[in-house]
């Protein structure tokens, strides 16, 4: 479901990063074949246009965005900072995503130069 979501909303888009991850299940999720048999993901993607956050199949933000070389990552807060298309700062807060080591240093790498 959330990979036809995504595809349906960025279309023609080129995909600039991409980070995918497992979501997490609820506790009756957990305890019931229902964690078993559902496979949603949590999704970050950041194309040439825009920042997309789809979370258990859900679009949790989609902020079209004016130039991707203003897109800052802070790793203390794990805030995503950038200007929308009407040269607003906006922020987008990636504590619910999880993001790990690994994933905080791959965002530095392409967000901070």
């Amino acid at each position: 479901m959330s990979s036809k979501l995504v595809d349906s909303i960025i279309k023609n888009e080129d995909i600039l990063i991409k980070l995918v991850k497992k979501s997490e299940e609820s506790l009756l999720e957990h305890l019931t074949l229902l964690g078993l048999l559902t496979n949603r993901k949590d999704i970050l993607i950041i194309t040439n246009k825009r920042i997309l956050l789809v979370s258990k199949s859900k679009v949790i933000k989609n902020k079209e965005y004016t130039n991707f070389s203003k897109i800052k990552f802070n790793p203390l807060n794990h805030n995503l900072s950038f200007e929308d298309n009407d040269s607003l700062k906006q922020f987008i807060n990636l504590n619910n995503f999880r993001i790990s080591y690994k994933e905080i240093q791959y965002l530095k790498s392409k967000l901070n130069n």
